[in-house]
């Protein structure tokens, strides 16, 4: 319960300081090692050593680009049953006005390991990267102008991510934090697509 207190103290007095969010920025951070929504809490199931996952998801926009996402998911352990290696692969393919793009996404490496386990909950804390599949500046094949973020199958931003989680039979608070080292290599600008998109330049400031 001490253990407890003192993380939301922590996080409490850095809410105060300085507090900002964009939400999840990809499909990938908020599903990486102790931060993962989905894990299982009971002592009598036995831990998986090792797993491969395989989904598809469809997403879509505001705007008109649709998104489909087929992801592979692996984990081992490491060592021993408390240390996890977990791999993430996506590939990604969008279709919209703006035309149509595909590709493998950004490669995700997250390495997991259980800092307090008892029969009442579990600490778990992560640390991983992200690797960018390119430099998030592919062009139209119809126009050659280079396509928003939202067409884009990578963020192409090489990324450190750390997180810890807390965990017991009803409950999982998970908090992470995510810092790129470098600014992606997109160029996009609305006003070069005004001249050439039939959907007028106020649907084209709205991509901005």
């Amino acid at each position: 319960m001490r253990i407890l207190y003192v993380i939301t103290c922590i996080c409490l007095i850095s809410a105060s300081y300085h507090a900002g969010a964009q939400g999840c920025s990809d499909a990938g951070f908020c599903t990486m090692g102790a931060m993962k929504p989905d894990q299982p809490y009971n002592k009598k199931i036995p831990i998986k050593l090792r797993s491969m996952e395989v989904s598809f998801y469809r997403g879509t926009t505001t705007i008109s680009p649709v998104v489909y996402v087929a992801n592979l998911d692996m984990s081992f352990n490491l060592i021993d049953d408390k240390t996890f290696f977990q791999v993430k692969v996506p590939y990604q393919a969008v279709n919209g006005n703006f035309g149509s793009t595909s590709g493998l996404g950004d490669f995700s490496l997250c390495l997991t390991r259980n800092l307090y386990s008892s029969e009442k909950f579990d600490i778990s804390a992560s640390i991983g990267s992200k690797i960018p599949s390119n430099n998030s500046n592919l062009r139209s094949n119809e126009t050659g102008l280079t396509l928003p973020m939202y067409y884009q199958t990578s963020l192409g931003t090489y990324d450190a991510i750390a997180g810890i989680s807390f965990i017991n039979k009803q409950w999982l608070f998970a908090t992470g934090i995510q810092h790129p080292f470098n600014q992606n290599g997109n160029t996009f600008d609305w006003a070069e697509w005004i001249p050439v998109y039939e959907g007028g330049p106020d649907y084209v400031r709205k991509i901005f």
